[in-house]
């Protein structure tokens, strides 16, 4: 979801303590940089989007930050991010 803080801030450590993961922590595969780019596109930076699971999850074999364009436009101020998962 569209979180709107950092990892390793206080929100996203209370977040993590309720036994919630991280899926980006968690992928065989994983993408870096940021998630949030208000229209302008770019890799460096944070992420401040996630997909937590609980631990009914049994494995995350993909995490993945979409930084497609649609019609040469961005479809959000976001990168979409998305999880494979196995339930």
């Amino acid at each position: 979801g569209d979180f709107n803080l950092k990892k390793n801030t206080d929100l996203y450590n209370g977040i993590i303590a309720t036994g919630l993961r991280d899926t980006q922590d968690l992928a065989e595969i994983s993408d870096n940089g940021k998630t949030y780019h208000a229209y302008n596109g770019g890799i460096d930076g944070d992420p401040i989007d996630f997909i937590f699971v609980n631990n009914e999850i049994e494995n995350v074999s993909t995490y993945k930050i979409v930084r497609d364009l649609y019609g040469g436009k961005y479809t959000s101020d976001h990168y979409p991010i998305y999880a494979d998962m196995k339930f």
